[in-house]
């Protein structure tokens, strides 16, 4: 079961520069979710999700005063802890000035992949996505309660799933067990008989990309121009393991994959190059 937010802000501890104090309260902060791969008296090695190498941050830096319950925080930040993190460019280092726990370490807890298996997203009624997971257990997300209610961007990227899509969610816990970031990894097989839906396989050839889309001839189609998805719960963020399936394909590879419709934008979920192995063998003369 997931653990509850906890979060420490470590950018209101007194400094002894007054230029600290002022870079931490003007800089824009980053936001990563990750998990602890490394930790040092004074930073953290962290696998963002999505990411194949760690980056480091510091927790403590020169000149810190901080407090017993401080100090108790951030021994609890073992390796194998998820978190959630927000960052600031202090010199040569990135400071982590917010830190949350997402899930202690081998609490099996925070990043989930599995198939929805019922939902619930009746206007005016509890809205909550089950899912059953990779290991056979199934549980009921809610979205974050709000001032003005439960968290419309989740609320709204749970409506649009289906029973049997294939998800990938990030979990916490308060008097409900939460999701906090949502992202379709796979279609359900009904999906394309749901009125209005747009999507389905595709399978062509690439004639453009560029660093957030990929343009592909459509087998006995036209040409069509497909984006990442963006991971509800995290402000727009397009998906990183597109972004890096579409850097990995070159102009006139052959690739397939799967896609959706949402917001008028062709979201795509899935990209394979088709191996020469796939392709039908040379006819003899």
């Amino acid at each position: 079961m997931a653990t509850k937010l906890v979060p420490i802000v470590l950018a209101s501890i007194l400094f002894s520069s007054s230029t600290v104090r002022l870079l931490a309260q003007n800089a824009s902060d980053r936001t990563v979710d990750g998990t602890i791969v490394a930790r040092s008296e004074t930073t953290m090695d962290v696998l963002a999700d999505g990411e194949k190498q760690p980056v480091r941050y510091l927790i403590i830096p020169d000149g810190a005063k901080f407090d017993a319950k401080a100090m108790d925080f951030i021994k609890s930040l073992m390796v194998g802890t998820e978190v959630q993190l927000t960052w600031i460019p202090w010199h040569d280092h990135r400071f982590a000035n917010k830190v949350f726990i997402i899930a202690a370490a081998g609490s099996g807890a925070g990043l989930i992949t599995g198939t929805v298996t019922d939902l619930s997203a009746t206007p005016g009624k509890w809205i909550w996505i089950e899912v059953q997971d990779d290991t056979g257990k199934t549980e009921r997300y809610s979205p974050y309660w709000r001032s003005d209610g439960l968290d419309k961007e989740m609320t709204a990227a749970i409506a649009r799933r289906m029973v049997g899509d294939r998800v990938e969610l990030r979990s916490t816990q308060d008097d409900h067990v939460r999701v906090a970031t949502l992202r379709v990894v796979g279609l359900s097989p009904q999906a394309t008989t749901r009125p209005g839906f747009e999507g389905g396989a595709l399978a062509g050839r690439v004639t453009a990309r560029d660093k957030t889309s990929v343009t592909i001839k459509l087998d006995g189609g036209q040409e069509q121009r497909f984006l990442p998805q963006e991971v509800a719960g995290t402000k727009k963020e397009l998906d990183r393991a597109m972004t890096r399936a579409i850097a990995a394909v070159n102009v006139g590879d052959r690739v397939e994959g799967e896609w959706f419709s949402d917001s008028g934008q062709r979201r795509i979920i899935s990209l394979n190059p088709v191996s020469a192995t796939a392709h039908a063998p040379a006819t003899k003369p």
